[in-house]
């Protein structure tokens, strides 16, 4: 995937806590990437639709809502209970924003799904929705819960699976995910 930089928003609720401390990995976040602050995440996709448009890339977002974990996810992390996220939601943010393809929500929502969305084409912004997971044994210990699938029964999607893909990451990913801040 080749991120380089990211960009925060909503750090004010944490309060005083060094958001480049946070560790990645073995180092501190502000080691790993090159950190950018924004005030919201609107202002942050006007800025990458006016980069996009500049630089000539793809346009839209994607949208990708693992909101049903896989039953052996849920089995063994207890908590990772399926979420409300159905056609209301969807028809919502439709209103909202330009999404370049169909979102992909639910049981669809799976790792290969979601590599080959960005396998087509890179969208100006991923709009990501799911569970995180963390295993303190993995050396990036950062998942996600997604819907299972073949030869990934547990559904979670790695860390280093996913920066491994072969595609070039969204100028914005927006991830809205439950202990994401944890690994």
């Amino acid at each position: 995937a080749g991120w380089d930089g990211l960009y925060v928003a909503g750090a004010e609720v944490l309060g005083d806590v060094p958001i480049e401390a946070l560790r990645f990995g073995e180092e501190a976040l502000g080691l790993r990437f090159a950190l950018s602050r924004l005030p919201s995440v609107p202002v942050g996709l006007a800025l990458a639709r006016r980069a996009a448009t500049e630089a000539g890339e793809a346009r839209g977002q994607l949208l990708f809502a693992a909101s049903e974990p896989a039953a052996l996810a849920r089995e063994r992390r207890p908590g990772l209970e399926p979420f409300q996220f159905g056609a209301t939601e969807t028809r919502r943010l439709s209103a909202a924003l330009e999404f370049a393809r169909a979102p992909i929500v639910g049981a669809g929502a799976t790792r290969t799904a979601l590599h080959e969305a960005l396998a087509e084409g890179t969208p100006l912004a991923l709009l990501l929705f799911a569970h995180g997971v963390t295993d303190p044994t993995r050396e990036f210990m950062a998942g996600l819960a997604l819907a299972p699938e073949a030869g990934v029964p547990d559904g979670i999607a790695w860390l280093e699976e996913l920066a491994a893909g072969a595609w070039r990451a969204p100028r914005l990913v927006v991830l809205a995910s439950c202990g994401s801040a944890r690994g």
